[in-house]
């Protein structure tokens, strides 16, 4: 069977490789024992995707509430094994951006990264989408690469990062980006199916269904 095409829940961990990509199915089931078997040395690259649909209670009821998406689940477990191995993770889409009104794009990243007003305008220069001056005239892509760009900065082990709310070029321009300007373990958190040609090309990729 084609991995990228009419996917199904296995009951063990599988590994395909089409079309030069990685992908393992995990069940909703197993995904807790899953997470503890995956390594994040520098350099590595996941793709994790996951339904948005409600679970359910499983053996693991620590991890799985009723009310819990499969994707909060997930991203829960993840943080519960960073924090138990002392692994420095930044969730992106947790990474403050509270912005002031008339705040420039420079003045955020420079006071977000700890960095000085003229390597945060380098910085910004080197993205490759346009960044408007001040951030509220900012939509998700841009917001998504200063926010890269500032927890790049803080040199964590893990940077997990989602493209929820960008637009295609955005996603395959962030997807390029990241791994040019950062050394450690990337995981890109996807609620798109598997097979949209939206995955970052150096990462394997796996699907929790539920």
């Amino acid at each position: 069977m084609h991995a990228k095409s009419g996917l199904r829940v296995f009951l063990k961990w599988k590994i395909y490789r089409p079309d030069s990509v990685i992908t393992a199915v995990i069940t909703l089931r197993f995904m807790a024992r899953h997470i503890q078997q995956l390594e994040f040395p520098p350099s590595s690259f996941w793709c994790i995707h996951v339904s948005e649909h409600t679970s359910t209670k499983t053996e693991f009821g620590t991890l799985v509430g009723p009310k819990k998406t499969l994707f909060v689940s997930l991203s829960e477990s993840l943080e519960s094994r960073f924090k138990a191995e002392h692994i420095n993770a930044i969730f992106l889409d947790r990474f403050p951006l509270t912005i002031n009104q008339r705040q420039t794009a420079v003045d955020w990243l420079a006071n977000a990264a700890g960095i000085s007003h003229s390597r945060a305008t380098a910085e910004i220069k080197e993205f490759p989408i346009p960044v408007a001056k001040f951030m509220n005239s900012n939509a998700r892509n841009p917001i998504q690469f200063l926010a890269l760009a500032a927890a790049i900065s803080k040199k964590p082990d893990v940077i997990l990062y989602e493209s929820v709310g960008m637009d295609p070029s955005g996603i395959a321009a962030i997807h390029q980006y990241a791994p040019s300007r950062y050394d450690g373990c990337l995981i890109h958190l996807a609620t798109r199916p598997i097979g949209d040609n939206l995955c970052p090309d150096r990462a394997e990729c796996l699907v929790a269904l539920p």
